[in-house]
């Protein structure tokens, strides 16, 4: 089971065939670890910063729309590419 987060490139992840088992599966001809791609390589991301004031006020409006049945799952840290 593989799990992660699309922070860029959702596009190509929509384009692939889903089904369980697909009827058509795709194949994965290249697969790269960030941790083994040189960081020159890597893209640039910019994280929001979970000990400031914007995402602390995140978690205040999602907590709000979210009432009684929020939970830590509800938040995702925002992300962006540059």
């Amino acid at each position: 089971t593989v799990v992660g987060r699309v922070v860029s490139g959702f596009e190509v992840v929509k384009s692939l065939n889903a089904g369980e088992p697909p009827a058509s599966p795709d194949a994965m001809t290249r697969v790269r670890v960030l941790s083994d791609v040189a960081e020159n390589d890597r893209p640039k991301l910019e994280i929001m910063d979970v000990s400031g004031a914007a995402f602390a006020a995140h978690v205040k409006t999602k907590r709000a729309e979210r009432g009684a049945d929020f939970s830590v799952c509800d938040i995702t840290v925002p992300v962006r590419a540059k």
